[in-house]
C-alpha cells in the first residue's frame, strides 16, 4: 500500500463527499433563484415554461461557475507563473485556454527604471490538468519558449534584479 499525501486523503475520504454533496446543493439553489428571476421578469404573463427556462439558466451558471478555474484565478496565476502579464482570454475549448498575454519592458535610459507593457501577438496556450488542478504550457507560445522550470514570475525577478543593481 503506498503512502497517500495529505492532499490525496483529504479527497478520499469525508471532505470529498462533503465538497460533492455542497456544489450539488449550490446548483439545486441556483435553479430555484434563476426561476424565481424569470418569473419575477415575467410578471403576470409567468407560466411553467418561464420556470423551467429559468431554473436551466441558473443551474447551467453554477455549474460554468464551479467548473470554470478562472472564477478561482488560478489562470491569471498561471500566466504570471509563465513569465507573463494576463491581458484577455481569447478562447476555451476541453480544458485548453488560449490566453493574449502582454511582456513587460524595461527602458533603462530613464531614472528611476521603467517598465511598459508590450502585449504580445502570439497567444499563450495553457491545459487545465483536472486530477493535478493545474495548469501546464503547451505547444510553442510567446518568446518560443515551451517550458518554465522557474516558479517565480517575470515580474519577481526583474524586481530582484533591480534591487540588486542599486
Amino acid at each position: 500500500m503506498s503512502r497517500l499525501s495529505q492532499k490525496d486523503l483529504l479527497n478520499e475520504g469525508f471532505g470529498s463527499m462533503l465538497r460533492k454533496g455542497i456544489g450539488g446543493a449550490a446548483k439545486g439553489i441556483a435553479a430555484v433563484g434563476g426561476a424565481l428571476n424569470q418569473v419575477s421578469k415575467a410578471g403576470k404573463t409567468a407560466d411553467v415554461f418561464d420556470v423551467f427556462k429559468g431554473a436551466k439558466a441558473g443551474y447551467e451558471a453554477e455549474k460554468t461557475r464551479q467548473g470554470d478555474p478562472r472564477t478561482k484565478g488560478t489562470l491569471e496565476k498561471a500566466v504570471e507563473d509563465h513569465g507573463f502579464i494576463f491581458k484577455k482570454l481569447l478562447k476555451k475549448g476541453n480544458d485548453v485556454y488560449t490566453v493574449q498575454v502582454a511582456d513587460i519592458i524595461w527602458d533603462d535610459t530613464t531614472d528611476p527604471p521603467t517598465e511598459t507593457e508590450k502585449v504580445l501577438t502570439v497567444p499563450l496556450k495553457l491545459k487545465w490538468d483536472k486530477q493535478k488542478k493545474t495548469f501546464t504550457r503547451i505547444g510553442r507560445g510567446p518568446r518560443g519558449i515551451t517550458t518554465v522550470t522557474s516558479s517565480y514570475s517575470q515580474k519577481d525577478l526583474l524586481r530582484q534584479l533591480t534591487l540588486l543593481c542599486d
